[in-house]
């Protein structure tokens, strides 16, 4: 007797998963909800998938880059469905074994939320413009709304027949498989009314909306794909030759459409909706889901405990990633990197110890903030843009990159800070900004100062110093900066004094400069001048 005669002897509705059910493979769900599509991960962003473990009770979390598991997080209860927001810091999962959706906040790795819903979730679904995620909830033929920025239940939708799965257009719309009804509910989200019903074949137990304005429909016992064009909710195709087809998803492109077909998957075109390619090779291929280009397709493999990577140009499979525990949905997003674009104050000493806040974006699940390659000396997550942040001890001056790592990875900077010497101004007669020192052209100006005891002969950047004419009233800048002329810069051991010596020019007279002194930290410290 064939698996699937089993299945329909045993007259499969949606219930809770046993090992038993698993095996058996009745009335398996798909999971699998694509991000908003995107053309490849932007810089300062990472793709990763988020793959459910059923019988695991866990979510691991697989690096696309380097195909291997980064991560595996705790505390779900029967995971049998994934979902990502479009700004990629949150991933929804559907615990059917606890009639609940818990929020992984993909920054921490941490469950930050644990929401009601109805009674044993099947799928959940985040719409495109990321404010609201839908579940369907098979047992009490509902469609629970959930309001992302709050975490909570919003409106019940009901009128269904064991809801099973649900897609959701890019306009919003909302489509919802009943697989005792042999139906499509369409849900206007604005008002939350069912607005259409559309018949479809025998058991439809997955569904995915496809960006070339269609949505397909598996249909387990019909052993065919509907299609179903969103402009008039009618079928306008059926893909047949299929052998109890469940899960089915859409390339974020819209040319294709991946077919769970119990042991292999297969390509629908979505242009002449024709079955193109078959990829065999699987024990129990369940969720899939592709990444942002569409380039690359993920295939959960349930009894396996693997994640199949397929090439989506030749359909073939080009890596086998393992370690999963009955992998059922998978979900692949792009991911922000925290990023530093501030450092305040912006300098301070070698030896450290000088309290900042760096501001940012993506900062939330901090566990590392680095100094150049030194660890801060401590630091605490303000906010997820706020870290305060002790500075380390440096072994040399100059500017470093302020660098944090979270669940994510390590983040993008623009933000500096610099180990500055212990400059505090020109030493008299020179007068320091704002005021302007009147001297006599051609004549020598002593540039003295002090860094904290001698830092040795090397403290001026190439260069250094330099001068240039400004206008004598508003000092703005008139012309290019100009080597100085000098016999260079003295140590005075005596008195701890730096002293430059400056000749100016005797064409200078009538003239105002700007002297600029560049240190070696990078720092740079002016001086106005009137030459009489």
């Amino acid at each position: 007797m064939t698996q699937q005669v089993q299945a329909r002897r045993r007259n499969p509705g949606v219930r809770r998963w046993s090992a038993v059910a698993v095996a058996a493979l009745v009335t398996s769900t798909l999971s699998a909800v694509v991000g908003t599509p995107a053309a490849q991960a932007a810089p300062g962003t990472r793709t990763l998938a988020y793959v459910a473990n059923l019988n695991g009770n866990s979510v691991s979390v697989v690096d696309t880059a380097t195909n291997s598991v980064t991560a595996t997080v705790g505390g779900f209860a029967g995971p049998i469905s994934v979902a990502i927001t479009p700004s990629g810091t949150a991933v929804y999962v559907a615990n059917q074994a606890a009639d609940s959706v818990s929020v992984l906040d993909t920054r921490s790795n941490a469950i930050t939320a644990t929401i009601p819903v109805g009674a044993v979730p099947q799928k959940v679904a985040v719409a495109p413009s990321g404010a609201t995620a839908y579940v369907a909830n098979a047992s009490d033929n509902t469609v629970s709304v959930i309001d992302t920025a709050t975490a909570a239940v919003t409106a019940t939708i009901g009128g269904f027949n064991r809801p099973t799965s649900l897609a959701i257009t890019p306009n919003g719309t909302v489509y919802v498989a009943n697989a005792f009804g042999d139906s499509v509910s369409v849900v206007d989200p604005t008002t939350h009314a069912i607005t259409a019903t559309i018949g479809v074949g025998s058991r439809p137990l997955s569904i995915t909306a496809s960006p070339s304005g269609s949505v397909y429909v598996a249909n387990f016992f019909g052993n065919s794909v509907s299609v179903i064009d969103t402009a008039t909710n009618t079928v306008t195709a059926t893909v047949g030759g299929f052998t109890g087809p469940n899960p089915l998803e859409a390339s974020p492109t819209g040319g294709t459409v991946y077919v769970s077909d119990n042991v292999s998957v297969s390509a629908i075109a979505t242009a002449t909706d024709t079955r193109t390619a078959t990829l065999g090779g699987f024990l129990t291929p369940r969720g899939i889901a592709f990444t942002p280009s569409g380039a690359t397709a993920y295939v959960a493999d349930l009894l396996n405990g693997t994640l199949t990577v397929i090439d989506t140009a030749t359909t073939t499979a080009t890596a086998t990633i393992g370690g999963f525990n009955r992998p059922f949905a998978v979900v692949v997003g792009t991911v922000p990197l925290p990023a530093v674009t501030a450092v305040t104050p912006d300098r301070g000493p070698k030896a450290g110890g000088t309290v900042v806040t760096l501001t940012g974006t993506n900062l939330t699940g901090t566990t590392a903030v680095t100094f150049g390659a030194t660890p801060a000396t401590s630091f605490t997550v303000n906010s997820d843009t706020s870290i305060t942040a002790t500075a380390p001890a440096a072994a040399a001056y100059g500017p470093v990159d302020v660098t944090v790592t979270n669940a994510v990875g390590a983040g993008t900077t623009t933000g500096r800070y610099t180990y500055a010497y212990p400059f505090t101004g020109f030493l008299a007669p020179v007068a320091n900004p704002p005021a302007v020192n009147h001297r006599l052209a051609g004549l020598p100006v002593l540039l003295r100062f002090t860094l904290g005891g001698d830092q040795g002969p090397h403290v001026l950047a190439p260069g250094s110093p330099t001068s240039r004419q400004v206008d004598c009233t508003t000092l703005a800048p008139i012309g290019a900066p100009q080597p100085t002329a000098g016999p260079g810069l003295v140590y005075n051991h005596l008195t701890g004094h730096y002293t430059y010596t400056w000749l100016t020019d005797p064409h200078w007279h009538g003239t105002c400069r700007t002297v600029d002194l560049t240190l070696a930290d990078g720092t740079v410290h002016s001086a106005h001048f009137r030459f009489l």
